[in-house]
């Protein structure tokens, strides 16, 4: 569903909403691909990059590290992080993967009283997948827990949204996957740029990333022949070593997930769980 909006400018944020765990670094790093865009990666880690409890790879591009030709310039003491990268990467679109509805709604107010269009897009995928996938992040947290955090994040994001006036779009994760030629070209349409068959190919491409899926990424580090250099999670390795370079839709809930639990994320997220499960 596209929702058109008035203004025409020509510079352009793009925010990437939905739950964690629903493909936005891949989605983003798509995008980040055409001539005319940058892929920020999550922007609110900037708020990070001086704070020592957190570690590097957290805080800092995913590909490069602290010395980033990109983010080793930002300062991020200043609000002006958009005007910043617009600066330095000569693009005209920036896209920004950041979940947390606080700082999106501090940066459309920054951006309100200047030449820059906000869109939207809501990214959804099948609820027992990112469940799945949030399992196996925090294998101590309970099954309800889970289901408890996903409902609260999914329903303010809806709301959030919603509420939303700029131009604006949803598309499923799965159909990403599975229909990449046609969603990015309906996202080329929708950013208003034309469409690039180099787009598919992000792995190649080159990327300043800060913040999401640290497996994804490994993708970048691996087309260069770096991964040595790289570090997965073991809850990531068995998945993304021998990954092939191409987009492909991960479906894993459906192995990993006991039935049982299956039955219960249901029942749990009543009419939640028919607009989130993905249905060929």
């Amino acid at each position: 569903m596209l929702i058109l909006h008035k203004k025409d400018l020509r510079e352009k944020i793009c925010f990437i909403t939905g739950a964690a765990h629903s493909g936005s670094t891949l989605l983003g790093l798509i995008l980040g691909s055409h001539s005319k865009t940058f892929f920020m990666g999550e922007a609110n880690k900037v708020t990070y990059f001086s704070d020592p409890n957190f570690e590097p790879e957290r805080k800092y591009c995913r590909v490069c590290g602290k010395e980033c030709k990109i983010w080793s310039k930002i300062d991020p003491d200043k609000d002006n992080v958009y005007e910043q990268l617009f600066n330095l990467t000569k693009k005209s679109i920036l896209i920004d993967s950041t979940k947390n509805l606080d700082w999106i709604s501090r940066q459309l107010k920054n951006i309100k009283n200047v030449r820059i269009s906000s869109l939207m897009i809501f990214l959804k995928r099948d609820l027992r997948a990112v469940i799945n996938s949030m399992a196996r992040k925090y294998p101590n947290r309970t099954l309800e827990r889970l289901i408890n955090d996903w409902i609260n994040q999914i329903t303010e994001t809806k709301k959030f949204y919603n509420s939303f006036q700029g131009k604006k779009i949803e598309i499923f994760y799965e159909d990403l996957t599975l229909n990449p030629d046609k969603v990015i070209q309906d996202l080329c349409h929708f950013l208003e740029i034309s469409y690039e068959p180099g787009m598919k190919e992000f792995y190649y491409k080159d990327h300043h990333a800060i913040g999401g899926n640290i497996g994804t990424h490994y993708l970048l580090i691996k087309a260069r022949n770096s991964e040595d250099n790289w570090m997965l999670t073991e809850r990531n390795e068995y998945y993304y070593r021998d990954h092939p370079f191409s987009i492909q839709l991960d479906e894993r809930w459906k192995t990993e997930l006991d039935p049982q639990d299956q039955e219960k994320i249901a029942s749990k997220t009543n009419s939640l769980f028919k607009e989130f499960s993905w249905c060929y």
